[in-house]
């Protein structure tokens, strides 16, 4: 009889074990649910091949997708108020060049059906300005191209997506 009561305590003791696995497996699935996933474009090839990834990704998550697009902008020049004025023009006229060449285009190339789409287009360091957007969008996942510079190229230049896998406080996917 004692053995009995010795496995039935065992047995409720593993079950009481097991119960609180599958209740700590469900919390982390309900904490990986990936909401809102962005893409990086500077409408190259590379990026676009990001963009088909992210949007797969985003319908099979049922997460709505952020394509953003960064034109390289210092505000650290020195400029005199004639072209601070001209400077402000010419950031409107890239903006809406950015939306006819890059922005318009992408969208028009993808199978965007039930899947939510929001586009920005931003002055800034490319990599510093996809970081603040992840915050300002509550983003969980980045996706952006590669363009397959040479060591050399990136050595001088950089690449804003070896950059932003360095900086990035979300996962960082990186397309070839």
């Amino acid at each position: 009889m004692r053995n009995c009561v010795r496995v039935l305590e065992q047995f409720l003791h593993n079950c009481a074990i097991l119960w609180y696995l599958i209740g700590l497996l469900e919390r982390q699935q309900k904490e990986v649910h990936v909401k809102t996933i962005m893409v990086g474009t500077d409408g190259s090839d590379a990026a676009t091949r990001a963009a088909k990834y992210a949007l797969a990704s985003a319908k099979a998550r049922d997460a709505k997708l952020v394509i953003a697009c960064v034109i390289d902008w210092s505000p650290y020049d020195m400029l005199t108020p004639d072209e601070i004025e001209k400077r402000s023009s010419a950031k409107q006229n890239e903006i809406e060049r950015a939306k006819s060449k890059i922005i318009t285009p992408l969208l028009a190339s993808l199978d965007a059906e039930g899947v939510t789409i929001d586009t920005v287009i931003r002055h800034g360091h490319p990599t510093r300005t996809l970081e603040k957007l992840v915050h300002e969008f509550e983003v969980e996942q980045v996706f952006v191209g590669r363009h397959g510079q040479s060591r050399i190229e990136r050595a001088l230049f950089g690449s804003v997506a070896s950059n932003l896998v360095q900086i990035a406080s979300v996962p960082v996917t990186v397309v070839p």
